[in-house]
């Protein structure tokens, strides 16, 4: 569970760091924005990444300048901007129209006026529906921003009540490197102990076949130390000594 959601977290992370160089590339390899060159080199960039789906510059009013792909949709903020530790970008989360799973929305100044955002899948493995068989089977799995803005929720998030839920769950989190992202899986043990049923029974009865061999062992070690008591119990059987009873009396009587 833990290497699922790790894995998670460094696709949320790159997707942030690759809009960053995407947008960084165009702007310092151009004279100005929204010239052919400046547009050409943003779809060049965004062709060999992974996760960036759209750039586009506007005014800090909002005004939109340009952007890469050309028509650029409409979408909802739907979290603040955070600030990205020792960087000047900041991150909110989007959602565009019909969408289910938000988007990123990277945002860098140009000047005073004018900013350039890029837009990305954070993760390519939830949008395409190839979720690791851990994490398709939890009972809860939440990414949100460190301020808990909530970006996806699959399940029930009473499951992180750990006062009511204490035992009946294995719970996981990791977070995207530097960014203000975070993800928090839940599985039942029931669940879990399914996935290894085989395995401890196959366990189990390894112990048990260990345990007997270990414990002939030992008995016949202890016959071949000649200890007194093993020693004592032949001579009997063999009719070396002899045992009576010899009754005890009271004499005061």
């Amino acid at each position: 569970i833990q290497r699922s959601i790790n894995g998670l977290a460094e696709d949320a992370q790159a997707s942030i760091y690759e809009a960053i160089e995407v947008m960084s590339a165009a702007v310092a390899e151009s004279n100005s924005v929204c010239t052919p060159n400046f547009l050409n080199t943003l779809r060049s960039k965004m062709q060999m990444g992974l996760y960036v789906r759209q750039v586009a510059v506007e005014s800090v009013q909002g005004v939109p300048y340009c952007d890469a792909v050309g028509g650029m949709v409409e979408f909802e903020v739907v979290s603040q901007e955070l600030s990205i530790p020792g960087r000047p970008e900041t991150l909110a989360a989007i959602l565009m129209p019909g969408a289910n799973v938000p988007m990123f929305r990277i945002t860098q100044m140009i000047d005073r006026n004018r900013r350039i955002s890029a837009f990305v899948n954070f993760s390519q493995i939830i949008t395409a529906g190839r979720m690791p068989s851990e994490i398709r089977t939890a009972s809860m799995l939440r990414i949100s921003f460190t301020d808990d803005t909530e970006l996806v929720l699959i399940g029930d998030p009473a499951t992180f009540d750990v006062s009511s839920n204490e035992g009946k769950y294995l719970i996981a989190n990791a977070f995207a490197g530097d960014v203000p992202v975070r993800i928090e899986v839940a599985l039942s043990f029931e669940t879990a102990r399914a996935r290894y049923a085989d395995i401890y029974l196959v366990l189990i009865l390894a112990a048990c076949l260990l345990s007997g061999a270990i414990l002939f062992f030992m008995l016949q070690l202890a016959r071949k130390a000649r200890l007194p008591n093993f020693d004592l119990e032949h001579a009997i059987t063999s009719g070396a000594i002899r045992p009576y009873y010899q009754p005890v009396r009271d004499r005061k009587r």
